[in-house]
């Protein structure tokens, strides 16, 4: 049971957050639009020298295909900077340890890492790189590509107003026969809008029967299909648990996956409330900022068509570029048994 001292921690924190949001946001805002207060001058004049040494105009947009060859192009110096330097750091300055180069395998992993700002560190970083590698690639790097996530801001957040408007007309090109598959599925209107008390019991409603259909799958996974390790039915507290904690996106894992959970119930309830939970507090979200914005309508949508763009438009292809990440750091997924490995101590695990 949390204490008071935790409580009055969480509220706090809270309460920081809360107050921070309109100034940092504000000045997000000012940043992204050129519009910075006079004691800045020094460095908007670095800003400034910085685009004449790389020939930049900061008044030109780009298109977003530009953009994004732009983004990739960036990311893909950051990994091939960020690789040499491990590869190469034995004949390197700043290195009184004289460590020599790191192995092919390990800078590469580091290198996507850090470019793609998971951070994922396999090595001891002081018995394994130089200051030089630590200082002018983890740590530079970092910066950037916390940079770049805050500069696709604006485009993605573009691109995410034409979706929820329905004016992402290259994207459904691709995607809008399998939207409109699921409308006529779900024999549902994607022009009939829904005012805030339906749009609010029908969130609840599929929330509700997510929640079912996870804490059922964890109950009767041990007479399912997708368990070749044959694993007994969760138990009830602890499927309660991880229900409400995957519907509500929370996602909190008081268990051990692959020890606990088939094949099936980690596919089909928890990959499936990773989507669906998350494409329903953006769906609730674009209804509130519709409520905000419109001022002479009683509607704000409908829950049905903005669950079924933010999932199929904004978060599918967002997992996609992520699988192909973790695939080529050779994240393994397979419906075969879970091998059994004989370990130093002479214990085995799964």
């Amino acid at each position: 049971m949390p204490t008071l001292q935790a409580w009055l921690q969480l509220a706090a924190f809270l309460l920081v957050l809360l107050l921070l949001a309109w100034p940092l946001g504000s000045w997000l805002a000012a940043v992204a639009d050129g519009r910075l207060p006079g004691w800045l001058k020094p460095i908007v004049a670095i800003e400034r020298a910085i685009y004449r040494l790389a020939g930049v105009d900061p008044d030109e947009s780009s298109s977003w295909k530009r953009y994004a060859y732009a983004v990739v192009a960036f990311n893909v110096i950051g990994v091939v900077a960020v690789y040499a330097l491990q590869r190469l750091q034995g004949v390197l300055p700043l290195n009184p340890q004289a460590m020599a180069g790191v192995e092919a395998g390990s800078s590469f992993n580091t290198a996507v890492s850090f470019v793609t700002n998971t951070d994922w560190q396999g090595y001891g970083g002081e018995s394994t790189m130089s200051y030089l590698t630590q200082m002018l690639a983890l740590t530079v790097q970092n910066f950037f590509s916390a940079a770049t996530g805050i500069a696709v801001v604006q485009p993605l957040g573009g691109y995410m107003a034409r979706v929820y408007e329905g004016e992402a007309r290259i994207a459904q090109r691709v995607i809008g026969p399998l939207e409109r598959l699921l409308y006529r599925l779900g024999r549902v209107d994607p022009r009939e809008e829904m005012t805030w008390k339906t749009y609010a019991v029908a969130a609840l409603l599929f929330n509700l029967a997510g929640f079912l259909v996870v804490y059922l799958l964890q109950r009767l996974q041990g007479s399912l299909p997708g368990n070749p390790a044959g694993l007994a039915a969760v138990s009830a507290d602890s499927s309660f648990n991880t229900a409400v904690s995957f519907a509500t996106n929370t996602n909190w894992q008081g268990y051990g996956g692959e020890s606990t959970m088939s094949y099936l119930t980690q596919m089909l309830g928890l990959t499936v409330q990773n989507f669906v939970s998350a494409a329903t507090g953006m769906a609730v979200l674009v209804a509130l900022v519709r409520g905000f914005t419109r001022k002479t309508t009683g509607t704000i949508g409908s829950f049905w068509v903005d669950l079924v763009r933010s999932t199929l438009y904004i978060l599918v292809p967002l997992s996609i570029v992520g699988a192909i990440v973790l695939v080529s750091q050779g994240v393994v997924q397979t419906f075969g048994s879970y091998a059994t490995a004989s370990l130093m101590e002479g214990t085995k695990d799964a």
